[in-house]
């Protein structure tokens, strides 16, 4: 498990029909308890609880909770976050018994760990956070940083999305966007943070220059007025 500054990252691999996709989970560890973004569905219990006492286990967006309930398990004293979708989307999973609802306003751990809620995607519902003692933006869809991507599979559908061995928005990830205006307000809302660093799920960390990275990368996709 590696650290950078008051996190630490379990990495792991989930095997697709044409490619390998690495996934990081992060862990936070702040004054008022020690924060999982996104564990991995692919990770076993011995690396869930290797991380350390757990006190909140956090879905970040719809596309990433397959891992919440082997968590849950791994840390059953953990508090879950999910936003309303989420939480109504794993009711079928009635063994998950989410207690909290992520939002910005209910999220208790700003001070050291503000949340950003990206707006006008109802079907990703992405929340990125911005870890104050490193710098560091920790998102999870938004955007790829898959430079070392090997093999034709990965080749094909990175190159598809505008992902393939860059940092980039995908494509996939665009097409959500429903609500533009909602969008670029929530992206003002981020780029008022302070950050140097950006933590991706899927890919090489950016350490350094990541605020400007991020802004290009936004530009290049058409966005640009925020």
């Amino acid at each position: 498990m590696a650290s950078l500054e008051g996190l630490s990252f379990i990495n792991s691999v989930v095997k697709m029909p044409l490619m390998a996709l690495p996934v990081r989970t992060v862990v936070v560890q702040t004054s008022d308890g020690n924060i999982m973004i996104s564990p991995g569905s692919q990770l076993s219990s011995e690396q869930l609880q290797a991380s350390g006492p757990i006190t909140d286990i956090v879905a970040p967006n719809l596309f990433h909770g397959a891992g919440i309930s082997k968590a849950s398990i791994a840390h059953p004293k953990a508090r879950l976050w999910g936003s309303s979708s989420m939480r109504r989307k794993s009711q079928s999973t009635p063994e998950l018994k989410w207690t909290h609802e992520l939002n910005e306003n209910s999220w208790i751990f700003s001070n050291e760990l503000p949340v950003v809620a990206i707006g006008g995607m109802p079907t990703v519902e992405e929340f990125v956070f911005v870890h104050k003692p490193s710098r560091s933006l920790i998102v999870t869809d938004l955007c790829f940083n898959l430079t070392d991507a090997k093999g034709f599979g990965a080749w094909l559908i990175l190159s598809i999305f505008g992902t393939y061995r860059k940092f980039g928005i995908s494509s996939f990830f665009l097409k959500g966007v429903k609500d533009r205006a909602a969008f670029m307000n929530s992206l003002t809302k981020l780029f008022s943070h302070d950050f140097d660093n950006i933590i991706v799920s899927h890919g090489d960390i950016v350490q350094g220059g990541a605020k400007a990275l991020l802004r290009d990368a936004l530009e290049r996709r058409g966005f640009s007025d925020f």
